[in-house]
């Protein structure tokens, strides 16, 4: 809600508050800006200060359910809430203002849905180990930010296959980490590196669109051809023209054709719809297996 409130100061919507929904947000800005200036004054090293603001925030929630609620319901919110990418809110969590009454309780316990939409940092390279139809695989798992792309070249020998993760929603939005740059930008230029490195020659590089039913909303009312990385593009609010244009998008980051003919496999998923991701892994696993083959000269 702290980056819903601050879209209403941007959007100049204030004044369109009625008077209760009013007090709710001046009382919910008065506490963030206090939680704000207590965490200047914290001396904890920056991952314990996230934590602690983490921690502080999630408690000012459970005392302000009502104040959010109010707001949660108001007109302002729904007007604004398609440009929520002007302060990077993340889309996920309007699920959890919906379900304030749910999560505030003593007893909460997070269902599945919510662990889904939970977003989680991830700041070190994290292996997990998998053994499927008596076949090992192992998965790292690293953080996109840039402070921690570094970190990924310690893991780079002996790689079978790359799955490249980007969200097709984030067209409109910068990076947390640097406000002039634009994400889906970001993620095709990360792309374009990893899927021309020496490390990776034969590699199979499995992208992942992720997202598709909240980019299928977001493109009715925020055009993608105003971005202007991408005023190129002539498809309008067509959902089909605009996947269309971002595959096409990392695709031409292969600089052989031939190589990405080979080597360039994309999905266009939803990753809270579990069916539809267990196809999907499904199918990656075939893709690795049939590299693997391929390798070993079992197959053509």
């Amino acid at each position: 809600m702290k980056k819903m409130c601050q879209l209403i100061k941007l959007l100049d919507e204030e004044n369109n508050l009625n008077e209760t929904e009013r007090i709710a947000y001046e009382q919910l800005c008065s506490h963030f800006l206090n939680l704000v200036k207590r965490g200047k004054e914290w001396t904890d090293n920056p991952m314990a200060l996230a934590q602690k603001l983490a921690g502080h925030e999630a408690m000012l929630a459970v005392k302000l359910k009502e104040d959010i609620k109010t707001l949660y319901r108001s007109v302002v919110l729904g007007k604004i809430w398609p440009k929520r990418s002007l302060v990077n809110a993340v889309d996920g969590h309007k699920m959890f203002l919906k379900d304030i009454d749910i999560i505030s309780k003593p007893d909460y316990l997070p269902t599945n849905e919510h662990i889904l939409h939970a977003r989680v940092r991830t700041t070190r390279a994290v292996k997990q180990k998998y053994v499927i139809d008596k076949r090992t695989f192992e998965i790292f798992d690293v953080g996109g930010q840039k402070s921690e792309r570094n970190k990924w070249y310690s893991l780079f020998d002996d790689v079978n296959s790359v799955i490249f993760v980007s969200a097709l929603s984030e067209y409109d939005q910068m990076l947390t980490e640097s406000s002039k740059q634009n994400r889906m930008v970001d993620a095709i230029d990360i792309y374009k590196s990893i899927c021309n490195n020496p490390y990776f020659v034969t590699a199979p590089i499995m992208l992942f669109l992720n997202k598709k039913d909240i980019f299928a909303d977001k493109i009715q009312h925020s055009s993608i051809s105003d971005v202007k990385d991408f005023s190129d593009y002539e498809g309008g609010s067509n959902y089909d023209q605009g996947i269309e244009y971002f595959v096409r998008k990392f695709r031409d980051c292969f600089i052989d054709p031939i190589e990405a003919e080979k080597r360039f496999f994309v999905h266009i998923t939803c990753a809270t719809d579990t069916d539809h991701m267990t196809n999907v892994l499904n199918l990656c696993r075939h893709i690795i297996l049939e590299h693997e083959l391929r390798i070993m000269n079992l197959i053509p």
